[in-house]
């Protein structure tokens, strides 16, 4: 069986911005800037309402370049970044980079709401995950520097997975955290809605079990088999 994937990026899809000629706009402008991509097009927009002439200028197509292949995930943990930062550089410059991710990530959703744009911005939990023990220590490191930037006070809980599958309990509800092959998170609330026994994971099947009287559910919470008859109610680690 030979299967076609389309290997093109979302963002270039249907894409119908035009290549201009040199003859097609005004040359003259109080301030150039080049290359649009989500960096020159933010300096951009932050330039729209100055009393100076803006232009800018792309070799191609407007955030045809490296911007159009972004997952558009807007991440502050990244693995374990700081400590790297800490180690090659200084305390200050991971704090700097720590706070220009919350900066950006605020600007991003400044821009989002002030111009009602509709682009499925959803937030959503941030694992940092590993199955090695010997990633253990780094994941807790990670987190003791987060806590010194004040982190943990002004975000909502963190959660530093360390087993494969990984259970928590926030204000006496317990989760359960697996991580699948392909590397994506599944978060669900250990609470069977059938009669609320607490579920276990079932390693051969990789599905989530009722103890009790045999309700199954998929990773995502999703029901596969009774006595229960719906899904479960939140799979959420925010609320």
């Amino acid at each position: 069986m030979v299967i076609l994937v389309n290997n093109k990026s979302i963002w270039n899809k249907d894409n119908s911005l035009l290549n201009l000629k040199n003859n097609e706009f005004d040359n003259k402008t109080d301030i150039l800037i080049i290359g649009g991509g989500i960096t020159g097009l933010t300096l951009a927009y932050f330039l729209k309402d100055t009393n100076d002439k803006v232009m800018l200028i792309d070799k191609s197509k407007i955030a045809n370049g490296i911007t159009s292949k972004t997952t558009a995930k807007i991440n502050y943990l990244q693995g374990i970044i700081y400590q790297t930062l800490i180690k090659k550089f200084s305390f200050n410059v991971a704090k700097l980079y720590y706070d220009s991710q919350i900066d950006a990530i605020n600007i991003i959703k400044s821009i989002i709401k002030e111009n009602n744009i509709s682009c499925n911005l959803e937030q959503v939990d941030s694992i940092i995950f590993t199955l090695e023990n010997k990633g253990v220590s780094k994941i807790y490191e990670e987190k003791k520097i987060l806590e010194s930037f004040n982190y943990l006070k002004a975000y909502t809980q963190t959660i530093f997975v360390t087993h494969n599958p990984y259970y928590i309990k926030i204000k006496g509800i317990k989760y359960g955290i697996f991580k699948d092959k392909e590397n994506e998170i599944h978060t669900i609330k250990l609470i069977c809605p059938h009669m609320k026994c607490s579920l276990i994971f079932n390693k051969e099947e990789n599905t989530w079990d009722c103890p009790c009287h045999g309700s199954r559910f998929n990773l995502d919470g999703i029901l596969l088999e009774g006595p229960a008859t719906n899904n479960l109610e939140d799979r959420s680690l925010r609320k």
